[in-house]
């Protein structure tokens, strides 16, 4: 039933948005409203300690999510965001029908506070609003957050939580979707390091020379 309203508010507000010609606004604010609502889940499941359904909850609407975006990503041909969203949707659907390592999500979901930063970028962008400070430290964020939550965090989630796995076919599958995301997001946080190092630095010696 909480997935059905998400999906009702998501479908409104896409016709809206593109009523209004505002694409960006619209990926950016349907994803920021879908990281706070499976944060405040997983929160709620791991203070409540109710893992499974916290779980269960955050791959509905994230698998909702997923597909929507999944979309508009087809249209400008992002290659490795169709690849992340593509296996996503396959480890969400089979984890919700198998119900396998449910308890494990919302830990995992810690993930999601890096995005945050993201479209906050993606926002200024639109905006025009490249050269300000706060656009350099919300940059700087992303590429921090990204660091902790994707990095170096996923890893030790999986690793100190497979008691919650019961079957050698689960943790095979958890070993393998993990892994996967885990090499995208080392290559991810690549370009994003590039990028923060001529953001803060190559403005630098830029000045420098002059």
């Amino acid at each position: 039933m909480f997935a059905l309203y998400y999906f009702t508010f998501s479908m409104i507000l896409i016709i809206t948005c593109q009523i209004d010609k505002m694409k960006v606004l619209k990926s950016s604010l349907l994803s920021l409203i879908t990281t706070f609502t499976v944060l405040n889940i997983s929160m709620h499941g791991i203070i409540y300690n109710d893992m499974y359904t916290s779980g269960r909850r955050c791959f509905e609407i994230l698998t909702i999510y997923w597909i929507i975006d999944l979309i508009s990503i087809f249209t400008i041909q992002q290659l490795d965001m169709i690849f992340h969203h593509l296996f996503c949707i396959i480890a969400s659907i089979n984890a919700l029908y198998r119900k396998v390592y449910l308890d494990l999500v919302p830990y995992i979901m810690i993930v999601e506070v890096s995005t945050i930063f993201y479209h906050f970028k993606l926002i200024m962008d639109k905006m025009g609003k490249k050269e300000t400070t706060l656009y350099k430290v919300n940059g700087f964020m992303f590429w921090l957050s990204f660091l902790i939550c994707r990095i170096i965090a996923i890893p030790l989630i999986v690793f100190f939580n497979y008691h919650v796995i019961h079957d050698v076919r689960s943790t095979i599958e958890i070993g393998i979707f993990a892994g996967l995301l885990w090499i995208l997001s080392l290559y991810w946080f690549y370009k994003m390091s590039l990028y923060i190092k001529k953001t803060w630095f190559g403005a630098k010696r830029i000045k420098k020379t002059e």
